[in-house]
């Protein structure tokens, strides 16, 4: 019931996409057309984690791929802060 941060959303957005034209993302298709569905799965099945790491510093994951799998998409995605308010 919680409202999903926008960087989360992009990024299920980007990664559940539809490859178009040219292997991977590239400057015609992005990251290709919008699957909505595919999406919303890995929305509900919690395909997804999220962290923070510091400068200069290291963060490890490790990602569980169950047998037989056919693909394996991974998207890193990360949302620098904004600037303040009058930043040069």
């Amino acid at each position: 019931g919680a409202n999903p941060k926008n960087a989360l959303m992009k990024a299920l957005l980007c990664n559940g996409a539809s490859d178009r034209g040219n292997a991977g993302p590239d400057f015609r298709f992005g990251f290709g057309s919008m699957n909505l569905i595919r999406s919303l799965k890995m929305m509900e099945d919690v395909t997804y984690f999220g962290a923070t790491v510091n400068q200069a510093s290291v963060n490890t994951h490790n990602i569980t791929v169950p047998a037989n799998t056919a693909q394996l998409k991974v998207l890193l995605y990360w949302q620098d802060p904004p600037a303040a308010v009058m930043a040069s």
